[in-house]
């Protein structure tokens, strides 16, 4: 059963890519209560011209300039509950969730790992297979893609990340975009960059 499960996420993941869509760096720092400026949970939406794509932070839709596609058949919010689930109702004890449930009122750190197509489709079933999440996927076509809001931390390498915001791409050209475009709400955002891509042959 637990196979079976793994099974079924990753045919949810391998979903990002069935609908490609044209595209258009410390840990402890504590939201901010004050009235001049918003919680990092209650953000308003930029306004600037241009701004033609969303992202989601606690249920909001704030504006970005790049094109973000929300595929609900992607979302590990519901997914990995769903799996979960499953695992529960199979007699599985200790069951963890792939993020943390509790939203959370800080980010620190955007982590970006970048891979090469063959490396990121390999990253993308292992994350399913450990049960772990990330917030974003950017495809080898430049496509980017949120499946998870970012008011949930993910779980990586057996641990929840509380202050981290994940990134997989396998496209560079727009990493450092949106990594710009979250610094626009996000102001106190350091970048983690991983490169683990194959050098050519």
């Amino acid at each position: 059963m637990l196979k079976h499960t793994f099974g079924a996420l990753l045919l949810i993941l391998s979903l990002v890519g069935a609908c490609d869509k044209p595209s258009k760096t410390s840990e402890g720092n504590e939201a901010t209560k004050s009235a001049e400026k918003p919680s990092r949970m209650s953000l308003k939406s930029r306004t600037e011209k241009g701004l033609n794509g969303t992202i989601r932070i606690a249920n909001q839709s704030l504006r970005v300039a790049p094109f973000v596609s929300h595929d609900p058949h992607s979302d590990l919010f519901t997914n990995c509950q769903k799996a979960a689930d499953d695992l529960k109702k199979s007699g599985q004890k200790d069951v963890t969730l792939c993020y943390d449930k509790t939203p959370r009122q800080t980010m620190t750190t955007v982590r970006i790992e970048s891979y090469d197509r063959k490396g990121f489709e390999k990253a993308r079933a292992e994350m399913a297979e450990k049960n772990e999440s990330t917030h974003f996927i950017i495809r080898s076509s430049g496509s980017i893609y949120q499946v998870l809001d970012l008011a949930y931390a993910t779980r990586r390498d057996g641990a929840v990340r509380a202050n981290e915001i994940r990134v997989l791409s396998a496209f560079p050209d727009k990493e450092t975009m949106l990594f710009t475009e979250l610094k626009g709400y996000l102001t106190d955002l350091t970048l983690e960059r991983l490169d683990r891509t194959s050098p050519p042959k």
